[in-house]
C-alpha cells in the first residue's frame, strides 16, 4: 500500500513539537497510532516501523518526545548514548515533556479526517510505559509496548485497564528482571485482552535495526501480533 509521509509541527503552549506523520494513500477512515520512541528519538529505526504500520492501513504519528531539550534523533554511538542518557537523567521532567508530546500527537491524529476515532500508543524502551498510560489516562483504545522500561511505575495502571494490550520483552532484557515480570503478570491477570510475550534469548532494544540487539524474527512477530490487535480498532 503506498504511504505518504511528512514532518509536521504540533503546537504546544506557543512552541512547536516536531512530529513524523505517515499515512496510507487512498480514502477510508483508519485507526491512528502514536509511536513513543526510545531515548534515541525518532530516527530511521522508528521511521521504518512507522511505514510498516502505515503500509498496513494506520495513520501514524511519531512526535519528538525530547522536544523541550536536546531534541531530534541520536545515533547509536558512544556520544549518542551519552546524550540519550542525559535526556532522561531527570526522569520526572523527561516523562512530563514526553507526555506533552504524546498528547499533542493524539490531538492531531484525532482531528485528522482520515482517523476513524480509534487510537493506540505503541511504545519502545523509554516510550513503552506510555502504551499503558494511553489506556489509563489518555483515552486510547489499545496499546503496545516493546522492550519497555520502568514498568514498575505502571503496575497500578495495569491493574485498572482492560483494553487490548500487547506487552513484549526478551528474557535477556535488563529492563524486565524476573521479579518485575511476575509483578506485571499479576497486575494483568484480570485483563483478558492483555497478551504478554517473552522471547527467549532476546535482549533490550530488539526492534531497532541499528541496535546490536536487533532480532528480525522477534520484531516480525511483535509487529504481526500488534497489527492483529489493531484490526480490532477498525470497526
Amino acid at each position: 500500500m503506498p504511504v505518504t509521509h511528512s514532518h509536521i509541527a504540533l503546537p504546544h503552549n506557543g512552541q512547536a513539537i516536531d512530529c513524523y506523520l505517515a499515512a496510507p494513500e487512498g480514502g477510508g477512515r483508519v485507526p491512528a497510532v502514536v509511536m513513543a520512541s526510545s531515548v534515541f528519538g525518532v530516527g530511521e529505526d522508528l521511521i521504518e516501523l512507522c511505514h510498516v504500520f502505515a503500509n498496513a492501513g494506520c495513520l501514524v504519528a511519531a512526535p519528538d518526545l525530547f522536544w523541550a531539550g536536546d531534541k531530534g534523533p541520536l545515533p547509536r554511538t558512544d556520544e549518542g548514548q551519552k546524550r540519550a542518557m542525559a535526556r532522561v537523567a531527570d526522569r520526572p521532567h523527561a516523562l512530563e515533556q514526553a507526555s506533552d508530546a504524546i498528547r499533542a500527537a493524539l490531538a492531531r491524529v484525532r482531528s485528522d479526517a482520515r482517523c476513524n476515532g480509534r487510537t493506540a500508543i505503541l511504545g519502545f524502551c523509554f516510550g513503552g510505559p506510555f502504551a499503558v498510560a494511553g489506556l489509563a489516562d489518555m483515552g486510547c483504545d489499545a496499546g503496545g509496548s516493546f522492550h519497555g522500561s520502568e514498568f514498575e511505575d505502571q503496575l497500578d495502571n495495569l491493574a485498572k485497564v482492560d483494553g487490548p494490550l500487547e506487552l513484549h520483552w526478551g528474557d535477556a532484557d535488563f529492563a524486565l528482571p524476573p521479579e518485575l515480570l511476575d509483578r506485571v503478570r499479576s497486575a494483568c491477570r484480570h485483563n483478558t485482552n492483555c497478551n504478554i510475550v517473552i522471547y527467549p534469548g532476546i535482549r533490550h532494544g530488539y526492534t531497532g535495526r541499528s541496535s546490536p540487539a536487533f532480532d528480525p524474527a522477534a520484531t516480525e512477530n511483535s509487529v504481526a501480533l500488534t497489527l492483529k490487535m489493531l484490526d480490532r480498532l477498525r470497526t
